[in-house]
């Protein structure tokens, strides 16, 4: 669906464009060679939002990585901050003992 979407986005995009420079070139040539030259940006127009599709993709799932990596990376330093407190504590704890009996 997010393909879709983002094709559908990138064929309007091309679509305005089309329409904004053959506007202009009819503007200053009114003549058959525009309509050739749009035509031929409409049919190029498929493939380029086809290749933008894929970039735009490409980039959103490697953000969508990123943001899972990040996410893993903060659950396993929480999980090793929990870990070297209780470290702390039972070191603690048995240098009290070994103090309290003058072992140490």
């Amino acid at each position: 669906m997010t393909k879709l979407w983002l094709y559908m986005t990138s064929l309007l995009k091309y679509f305005i464009v089309i329409l904004i420079v053959n506007g202009i070139m009819l503007y200053f040539f009114l003549n058959i060679v525009t309509l050739i030259i749009a035509g031929l940006l409409f049919l190029g127009m498929f493939g380029a939002a086809w290749t933008d599709m894929k970039e735009r993709y490409d980039k959103k799932q490697k953000k969508k990585e990123l943001r899972f990596a990040q996410r893993e990376t903060a659950n396993f330093a929480a999980a090793a901050r929990h870990e070297l407190e209780g470290f702390e504590q039972a070191l603690s704890l048995t240098m009290r003992e070994m103090r309290a009996h003058s072992i140490l």
